[in-house]
């Protein structure tokens, strides 16, 4: 079993390895930056610095069905490079059984698509 954050895009829960989590936030101000890839929505200041806000349902290929009434960003720091993950809702700390769980990996995330024998 490993700790991980479970958070939600759409309908469907996934998670991240708490190790890379720094911290949950609420979406601030985005400034936009020209000639990003489409996943990326802009940076937004962090205590003293800039961080790339990333749009985790484009990057993963999933419908917009609904526009989420509160966004929230998962603050995480992968490699040397710190990112606010965009999330429908945060939801807590689980601990989840890797040996079930269905990885994905892109970028330089890595994600857990959550089913209920996951936990």
């Amino acid at each position: 079993m490993a700790k991980f954050l479970e958070f939600v895009l759409e309908d469907q829960n996934y998670a991240i390895s708490v190790d890379n989590v720094r911290s949950v936030s609420q979406l601030h101000k985005i400034v936009r930056i020209p000639q990003t890839p489409n996943y990326v929505l802009g940076v937004t200041n962090y205590g003293e610095q800039l961080i790339t806000i990333i749009d985790l349902k484009f990057l993963l290929g999933i419908p917009k069905v609904y526009f989420a009434k509160r966004q929230l960003t998962i603050n995480v720091f992968i490699g040397n490079s710190f990112y606010a993950l965009l999330a429908d809702d945060v939801l807590e700390v689980i601990d989840v059984n890797l040996h079930n769980a269905k990885h994905i990996e892109t970028l330089n995330f890595k994600f857990v698509i959550l089913t209920n024998e996951v936990h």
